[in-house]
């Protein structure tokens, strides 16, 4: 029979304990699925890993640094007909006075889907996968000179008007000032265990990735809390995650003006968020890049084969500050969705390149 890591029991009793609190109290329960490549995961977390990642139900979300609107909508307890029509309008004018889409493309976190349907939804941007010059992915990590051009804010405005972009995707580490208040901001974050096979399955080529080979070196660091690494920019694998790296990573996630989740709502999210539709958008690994008869499902089953329940029980063990990232995470895409899903959440039409340009 085959096994299941999706920690379901853990969304659930997060889900129950939402309910506790009065400005998401409608939540009745949390996505805990994925679509791509029929993809669920593996092995539940057994109860001592469960309790270790579910976050504080009293922590006070830190929005000191978020923008006023997203302010406006984590801090409302009461979520009224009148309150959601004077954000729509509020939401839609902020979003007009930004330069572009800008979304942190954490890899195997849905950013070639996000890159496929924003072009196709009129948004111009660089050609390989939305990256401009800065923004390759530095999966071998950034301590052997393997390092790129730290643009400030104000640059990456400059060239994005030069060239007339209206979409980027970044897929290594946000710029030293964090979010740029000249773009608006898009995260997509899924279950970290997930993102790491579905990486595994892109790197590999002759399908005998190694456990050790993964966690150690430059790569080591796809492995261990890439979540957080992304957000804080720590690509040297020399550096251990810690709780004050999450406490950061909670704060710079904040910022963000759209937090959203790999899951089947996602092409919905896309809609209401940004004024794009996406039926069409392919993941990387159906994008015909890579040809691959396997899909990331039968990879993974074919890597726990291989690696064994212990090696599979570490990979939680290490990525579990990503998990309590995760969790925080679904926290605000579920009281954002809330509104996003209300009925007075109107906005105009979309013009090129969604609601950006109106």
């Amino acid at each position: 029979m085959r096994a299941t890591f999706i920690f379901c029991c853990l969304l659930q009793a997060s889900a129950l304990r939402f309910n506790k609190h009065p400005e998401i109290s409608a939540i009745k329960e949390l996505d805990t699925t994925e679509v791509s490549n029929g993809w669920t995961g593996y092995d539940t977390m057994d109860e001592s890993m469960k309790k270790q990642v579910q976050y504080d139900e009293t922590e006070e979300l830190d929005l000191s640094r978020a923008p006023p609107h997203v302010q406006l909508r984590r801090n409302v307890k009461s979520i009224t007909d009148d309150f959601v029509k004077t954000y729509a309008a509020q939401y839609a004018n902020e979003m007009h006075r930004r330069s572009a889409v800008f979304f942190l493309h954490v890899s195997k976190s849905a950013g070639t889907t996000i890159c496929d349907c924003g072009k196709h939804n009129g948004c111009n941007a660089p050609n390989r996968n939305c990256h401009t010059k800065v923004d390759w992915h530095l999966w071998g990590g950034n301590h052997i000179g393997n390092t790129r051009q730290n643009l400030t804010c104000q640059e990456l405005a400059d060239l994005n008007k030069q060239m007339k972009w209206t979409l980027e995707g970044d897929e290594n580490y946000l710029p030293a000032e964090g979010t740029c208040p000249q773009f608006w901001n898009v995260i997509v974050l899924r279950n970290p265990i997930n993102r790491i096979i579905s990486h595994a399955h892109e790197m590999s080529r002759d399908k005998t990735m190694d456990f050790e080979a993964m966690n150690r070196g430059g790569w080591s660091i796809l492995t261990h809390n890439y979540y957080i690494r992304s957000l804080v920019g720590e690509f040297d694998p020399e550096v251990k995650i810690t709780e004050e790296h999450l406490r950061k990573a909670k704060q710079i996630l904040n910022t963000f003006d759209v937090v959203l989740i790999k899951n089947p709502s996602l092409n919905n999210n896309l809609d209401l968020t940004l004024g794009w539709k996406c039926p069409n958008a392919q993941s990387r690994g159906h994008s015909g890049r890579y040809e691959d008869p396997m899909t990331t499902e039968e990879f993974g089953e074919m890597l726990k084969q291989k690696w064994g329940e212990d090696k599979f029980n570490l990979l939680y063990e290490q990525n579990k500050l990503d998990f309590m990232l995760k969790a925080h995470a679904d926290r605000l895409a579920a009281h954002d969705e809330r509104i996003f899903n209300h009925p007075q959440f109107q906005l105009t039409k979309p013009g090129k390149c969604g609601y950006l340009d109106q």
